[in-house]
């Protein structure tokens, strides 16, 4: 018999498998190391294969697609309800497996691997800059020379003690050198100093 679709519910180490024919006839139920997972599947003809989104599941969703297969991740609380007995790895794969099969089933986008952007890393610093205390001034002098220090070549100049005076014209002056929205964020930092 040929595997049609198979439910993986993915763990640390031991990732359990269910799989099913054509007439949804189980023919796979085994557990498998981490390590031969990858040897498995590329050795296996192309199937469907379900899996609940989780963070290491995008990974495997392109490894997987990468040997040729269709892979569908699916939201945890969309599976629940396809559980049949306690919960377990087994159960867990059986209910992926089943509910990968239904047509009315909504799936979870498979991430890239992209580098972040310079607005995800702009955006990442100013939430964590709005965390910071008032009297963490030191620490957001160092995070402000740490984002210049990455955008601009004579920021080795730079020390804490005269940020608001090097820095200040060069991010909030007429004569910009930091690049696009990251240069925004960092006058935010030197207007925050300035206070």
């Amino acid at each position: 018999m040929e595997i049609k679709m198979i439910g993986i519910d993915l763990a640390k180490n031991v990732f359990q498998m269910h799989a099913v024919d054509s007439r949804s006839k189980v023919i796979l139920r085994k557990q498998f190391r981490r390590d031969r997972v990858a040897t498995f599947f590329a050795n296996l003809p192309p199937c469907l294969i379900g899996m609940e989104a989780c963070g290491s599941a995008h990974h495997w969703a392109r490894k997987l697609e990468s040997l040729g297969h269709t892979v569908k991740l699916m939201a945890p609380q969309f599976v629940k309800p396809y559980v049949k007995s306690n919960k377990n790895d087994a159960a867990d794969a059986e209910a992926i497996c089943e509910a990968v099969s239904r047509p009315s089933m909504r799936y979870v986008p498979i991430k890239n691997v992209e580098p972040p952007t310079t607005y995800t890393m702009v955006l990442h610093y100013k939430h964590a800059q709005a965390a910071l205390l008032p009297n963490g001034r030191a620490t957001l002098a160092g995070r402000t020379i740490g984002k210049i220090r990455d955008t601009t070549p004579l920021s080795y100049l730079l020390s804490t003690g005269k940020i608001t005076d090097r820095v200040g014209d060069k991010v909030i002056g007429k004569n910009r050198s930091i690049p696009g929205v990251m240069g925004c964020g960092s006058a935010a930092s030197v207007n925050r100093l300035r206070q």
